[in-house]
């Protein structure tokens, strides 16, 4: 059976897996609609965290900047 290879380029962006990028969606959307209920390791996000990671999430390329 032939094995395919897959040559993997090293960049310097770090990178989210499809829940971590569900999460900063939910999150971004919550903070447009100016909600803020997210439960993150037991403890409720205050906003300025919350607009925290979603501004680091945009600055990543993880969330699209244009509101759904």
């Amino acid at each position: 059976m032939p094995v395919r290879r897959i040559v993997l380029t090293k960049t310097d962006r770090p990178s989210a897996g499809y829940i971590e990028r569900l999460f900063y969606n939910a999150l971004a959307a919550n903070l447009r609609q100016g909600r803020i209920t997210v439960s993150l390791n037991s403890r409720i996000l205050t906003l300025p965290e919350a607009e925290r990671l979603v501004r680091k999430a945009r600055q990543n390329g993880w969330i699209c900047d244009s509101p759904a």
